[in-house]
């Protein structure tokens, strides 16, 4: 999960995103989803049964965008 996502500017949000999914997929294997609040979470969540895939959650805390 991204936390705090209203307090980071644009580019370095995109920053942070990009280097999360370089981990995720050259140390741990995975491929990382980014789920937006109005994707199909019940395909994506289909999909992780095969262990791959690691969904990411862009969220605020604050402001409460992108928690439905």
């Amino acid at each position: 999960m991204l936390t705090k996502t209203d307090l980071a500017p644009t580019q370095i949000y995109k920053e942070n995103l990009q280097t999360i999914g370089k981990i995720l997929k050259d140390f741990c294997g995975k491929v990382p989803i980014l789920v937006k609040p109005d994707s199909d979470v019940e395909k994506i969540a289909s999909k992780m049964l095969t262990g791959k895939i690691c969904p990411i959650f862009s969220i605020s805390n604050h402001t409460g965008e992108s928690i439905p």
